[in-house]
């Protein structure tokens, strides 16, 4: 892999500040309130109980600026992400994992202190042991919307397999006003975004080393439907609670200025233009994807400030396999790995989406 400024523990070492450095006094407009924010988080190994902020053209935060995003890393695998100004209950977060190995991350939780928003990132090796990793991380509340986005949290495993179980408060939204329901707590409707395309992100929930992945989705009368599957460590299918995310010509977090997304579902093919309908880049060209190995893919994304933002990444299909961002840079594209349960590389089905 080529060196870039994604890559290096040197590179990464000094691209942070101690956040008292950074912050300086908060704008006088700020207090808690609806919003969202992201970040790349990429100094995996940072020193316990010691806050850092992230380069901040990795960072975005609509109540406070970039510079308003901080980390902590508070054990091996755990971190606490600080977003100040956005305190409220609700909302919803998604997490990739960044980097060349096979670790990955979920989310663990979120919640309101004071007038900031604590989220609490977990990473995994394949094993299922907790371990450093960089990753991708955002939030959003209520979602603004520049297209059609709904998004849900699947808070229990319970849910009725006979009949839909509509989601209520702060921790679901849908763009076109629709209650999202659940059914068995792994397929979810999204009332009125109907597409023949769309995109999906999914994150588990939890402080386990479950992950989840998007099986399936698709327009059911007026309705978005979406089929989520989760696994253990060891690659069985195990119940497990996570977060989903549906857009349709819009970013993860619904307001996004430049966004871009693909479903890559040709895993063995050298290269190739996704579907029209599953991909979008805002910019106005056509995204496509090349194989450079095994588990191994850089997605083209023209017109896109690939010095900026961020990257999520969820696999797609029945199997255990998962995948990751490892990189991503402007003239270039967006780099994905993915893996098996063991960890080696595998040839998999995934989404990709870039916001900024």
């Amino acid at each position: 892999m080529k060196a870039t400024r994604h890559t290096g523990v040197l590179g990464a070492l000094m691209a942070f500040l101690l956040v008292g450095a950074l912050l300086g006094a908060p704008p006088a407009q700020a207090v808690a309130g609806q919003g969202y924010a992201y970040m790349w988080m990429n100094y995996a190994a940072a020193p316990l109980q010691t806050t850092f902020a992230p380069r901040q053209e990795y960072s975005a935060n609509s109540a406070g600026g970039p510079a308003a995003n901080t980390f902590v890393r508070t054990g091996t695998g755990a971190y606490t992400v600080t977003m100040r100004y956005l305190g409220l209950v609700g909302g919803t977060v998604q997490v990739t994992a960044y980097g060349v190995d096979s670790t990955r991350c979920g989310v663990g939780g979120w919640a309101p202190a004071g007038d900031d928003l604590k989220v609490y990132v977990y990473c995994f090796n394949p094993a299922g042991q907790p371990a450093n990793s960089a990753f991708d991380v955002s939030f959003t509340n209520p979602g603004y919307s520049a297209g059609a986005l709904g998004y849900v949290w699947s808070y229990q495993t319970g849910y009725s397999a006979y009949a839909w179980t509509t989601l209520t408060g702060a921790y679901q939204f849908n763009s076109l006003g629709g209650a999202n329901a659940v059914l068995g707590g792994y397929t979810l409707r999204f009332p009125g975004l109907a597409s023949q395309g769309g995109h999906v992100q999914v994150t588990a929930y939890g402080g386990s080393p479950n992950r989840c992945k998007v099986v399936n989705w698709y327009p059911s009368g007026g309705d978005a439907m979406v089929g989520v599957t989760c696994h253990d460590a060891a690659g069985v299918p195990t119940p497990t609670l996570f977060t989903a995310t549906f857009t349709d010509r819009s970013g993860p977090f619904g307001t996004s200025r430049h966004r871009a997304y693909v479903f890559a579902n040709q895993p063995t093919s050298a290269s190739y233009t996704p579907a029209l309908a599953y991909q979008h880049n805002s910019a106005g060209y056509s995204n496509t994807v090349q194989r450079l190995g095994v588990g191994d893919y850089v997605i083209r994304m023209p017109g896109m400030p690939l010095e900026h933002g961020i990257v999520h990444v969820t696999a797609y299909g029945s199997s255990p396999d998962y995948c990751k961002v490892y990189n991503w840079y402007p003239g270039d594209g967006v780099y994905v790995r993915c893996f098996t349960t063991a960890g080696s590389p595998a040839d998999t089905q995934f989404n990709a989406a870039f916001s900024e």
